[in-house]
């Protein structure tokens, strides 16, 4: 929930600080905590769920994948790092 999403604002500001020697100020960033989301349902397709999310919200498409999908995208995550490609 929202104390999760404070510490990672607060590691990245940390991470700014500590790799760039430079300040960041999230003072106005705004927490979004989706409701209905795909939910991972085993111990090992955590990488690939947030490839996922990251190329949905890239994209701003609502989420239409889910545990089902994560074979044939991990596939295709494969394939595209072999082409060197990425498609959005």
């Amino acid at each position: 929930g929202k104390e999760v999403l404070e510490f990672l604002r607060q590691y990245l500001v940390a991470e700014r600080k500590d790799k760039k020697n430079e300040t960041m100020n999230v003072d106005d960033w705004a927490f979004h905590i989706p409701r209905d989301i795909p939910r991972q349902g085993n111990g090992f397709d955590c990488g690939v769920f947030t490839c996922q999310f990251a190329n949905w919200v890239a994209r701003d498409e609502p989420f239409s994948f889910s545990q089902r999908n994560m074979e044939q995208m991990r596939k295709r995550m494969v394939v595209d790092l072999v082409q060197k490609q990425l498609r959005i």
